[in-house]
């Protein structure tokens, strides 16, 4: 199997242990952790890169068809609710209302 494929296999797993993990029950998580990982172990030796292209496809339709509705998502990363919520100011702006550099100051007193 080439590397660009068990990377992929590799992907693949971590995104369906995240989609088992939303389960409140640890009991249950665990059991539906081992089917999973007996799952992806069964087919552990194949070496036709067709089947195993197959299988991967047959994978990630899985975990999008039991991926959770209102997943949660990091506020500021994308998805989240803070994302690009305080822009990052301009370069131009910061050199010409900062005197860092110069007074130690972090702005100068004409910009309050």
């Amino acid at each position: 199997m080439s590397k660009a494929l068990s990377k992929r296999v590799f992907m693949l797993y971590r995104r369906a242990l995240r989609e088992i993990s939303y389960s409140a029950e640890r009991d249950l998580l665990c059991v539906e952790a081992r089917k999973l990982r007996d799952e992806f172990e069964k087919y552990k030796g194949e070496t036709s890169e067709a089947k195993i292209e197959f299988l991967l496809q047959r994978g990630e339709y899985w975990v999008e068809e039991y991926s959770h509705p209102d997943p949660y998502h990091i506020p500021d990363k994308p998805g989240g609710c803070a994302y690009l919520r305080y822009p990052s100011l301009d370069k131009e702006f910061l050199k010409k209302h900062s005197s860092i550099t110069q007074t130690g100051q972090a702005y100068t007193y004409e910009c309050w």
